[in-house]
């Protein structure tokens, strides 16, 4: 406790006493209060600045950050016709020509896709070749117009219509698309596949496939692309060769045969004249 006394004098007669006393504890109530209170003071200080602080970015930069949205709201539209000088604020000036950039970078592969996927779709529908695109569960997901003649269809979208099952509507022997696609399991190209195939008139051709398997991330087979060639024409030759070969074959074992024959027949003339020969000569002695 702390305590402090004073004389009261008047005309140099004492005539009083003033005593002061502070204790501890209210000592350290007064220094609560004053810490509170300079505390409540420093938050509604630091509330003002973020208040303010707020309303000045809301204020001042609530305008470049529209105008920076809506560029961009304008590139995800395939607009990128905006340019750094649209931008009065040299702060966002860089990200308006980051954004041209690559816009246009975007704009100029864009194109060469574009043109890709044109010049693919010509080839694919004036090739002279038959071209079929068919899903792993045998479905024709596209084809171009000369698999469909090849196939005795009017159109590719027929061909489509009618067959919605290839191994078991295109194929003579379902078994040999499985072996096809257990190939396809194990590589990605796969050449010269030669196989039976079902005209629309219910005749039989045979195709040479050249086919590419296509995956998804997980190795799995989606669809493969095929070039079929009508190979009909070369079989029936190959076919026709064989069978003179063998025609060949067998004219050339029999005349052999025919020649022993003969040649058995003069080795038995021989021997009876050489007989002869022998009993002549006993005769005559």
């Amino acid at each position: 406790t702390l305590s402090r006394e004073l004389v009261i004098t008047y005309n140099q007669y004492e005539v009083g006493i003033c005593r002061l006393t502070l204790s501890a504890g209210s000592y350290d109530e007064s220094n609560r209060r004053v810490l509170f209170f300079a505390g409540v003071t420093m938050l509604l200080v630091l509330m003002s600045l973020v208040v303010s602080t707020g309303a000045f970015l809301r204020i001042f930069l609530q305008r470049p950050f529209t105008l920076l949205n809506g560029m961009i709201k304008d590139y995800g539209e395939r607009k990128y016709q905006a340019t750094p000088e649209e931008m009065p604020y040299k702060e966002f000036k860089p990200v308006v020509s980051l954004l041209r950039d690559m816009g246009q970078t975007i704009e100029r592969q864009m194109e060469e896709v574009s043109q890709a996927e044109e010049q693919y779709r010509s080839i694919f529908e004036n090739s002279v070749e038959g071209m079929i695109q068919v899903s792993k569960g045998g479905e024709i997901l596209r084809a171009n117009p000369a698999i469909a003649r090849i196939l005795g269809y009017e159109s590719p979208e027929h061909l489509m219509q009618e067959v919605d099952d290839v191994p078991t509507q295109l194929y003579v022997e379902a078994w040999r698309r499985d072996e096809l696609m257990r190939l396809f399991a194990i590589k990605r190209e796969v050449h010269a596949f030669q196989v039976q195939l079902y005209r629309r008139d219910g005749s039989v051709m045979w195709g040479s496939l050249h086919g590419i398997a296509h995956r998804d991330e997980n190795g799995n087979i989606l669809f493969v692309d095929s070039i079929i060639e009508d190979i009909s024409e070369r079989r029936k030759a190959q076919e026709e060769l064989a069978a003179l070969n063998r025609r060949l074959e067998d004219l050339v074992k029999q005349r052999t045969q025919a020649l022993e024959d003969k040649a058995e027949e003069l080795r038995r003339a021989n021997r009876r004249l050489q007989e002869l020969d022998k009993l002549k000569s006993a005769l005559l002695s």
